[in-house]
């Protein structure tokens, strides 16, 4: 179970980044 929480939020994680990003560059 704890695995698969770690791979949500990391996962999570890297859309929000890739989100910021992109708005950043638009």
């Amino acid at each position: 179970m704890s695995m698969f929480y770690s791979i949500y939020f990391s996962t999570a994680y890297n859309l929000k980044q890739i989100l910021l990003l992109g708005s950043n560059k638009l």
